[in-house]
């Protein structure tokens, strides 16, 4: 009986041991650190993509689908890549910034050129992190 004993208590230590040592998942990504916005694409994101994409946004739908602030130190590298895809889809098929926001805020409309850039960032990103 003190055997059992003895062993569940060394058993349970164990598992309380293993569970704080684990290591996160999140914080140890080296592909992440591939991630890279140049000066040009950024300022495109903060003129047109961020205010609806990010963390804090008040637009529940935009910061579900893509959180801007989280790609670098939020997200796995897997759903990066996956969300750069995404980022390329949209653009090509002009769903992004949508008409209606674009209704109200003409300003944030990307320009050809802008849009071009934004998908030659994102398809260059996505063979960076598969590498």
């Amino acid at each position: 009986m003190k055997k059992l004993v003895l062993f569940s208590i060394i058993a349970f230590g164990g598992l309380i041991f293993m569970n704080f040592s684990r290591i996160d998942s999140k914080s140890v990504n080296p592909k992440n650190d591939k991630y890279e916005v140049p000066e040009n694409v950024q300022a495109i994101i903060d003129r047109s993509c961020f205010g609806c994409h990010n963390s804090d946004s008040k637009n529940e739908k935009g910061k579900k689908k893509l959180s801007w602030d989280l790609m670098k130190k939020g997200y796995k590298t897997y759903k990066v890549i996956a969300k750069l895809s995404e980022i390329e889809e949209v653009l090509q098929k002009n769903e992004m910034p949508p008409e209606k926001f674009l209704a109200k805020y003409p300003d944030k409309k990307l320009s050809d050129e802008e849009r071009e850039i934004m998908i030659k960032w994102a398809q260059d990103m996505v063979k960076k992190m598969s590498e």
